[in-house]
């Protein structure tokens, strides 16, 4: 079922990382670009600026996990809009850890 002109994803060659895997699992090992910002770096005088217009997955230290965007930061607290824009104040100290994922340039 392949249209004329149609390019295969999955190159025949083998060389390189393609020789040693089924193309299907190449996408598998490609990495992804989360960034992971632990608590701890969020205070202090040198502290983590984080991304307004990313969303974020907030870790917090009693294991639950809130998503949403940023909208405000301060040294004690940081308060998210969820994907209903319902707002989160949430302490610093009760943060274990923000991770987000920077989008491919390409």
């Amino acid at each position: 079922n392949k249209k004329p002109g149609a390019k295969n994803p999955f190159p025949t060659e083998e060389t390189g990382i393609s020789a040693k895997f089924e193309p299907v699992y190449l996408y598998a090992l490609m990495k992804k670009r989360l960034t992971k910002v632990f608590g701890s770096q969020l205070t202090g005088e040198e502290y983590t600026i984080l991304p307004g217009h990313l969303p974020l997955n907030v870790v917090l230290k009693s294991g639950s996990t809130l998503f949403g965007k940023l909208q405000s930061q301060t040294e004690k607290k940081i308060e998210i809009a969820d994907n209903r824009f319902h707002k989160h104040t949430l302490d610093i100290d009760d943060i274990d850890m923000i991770v987000y994922d920077y989008p491919s340039t390409f």
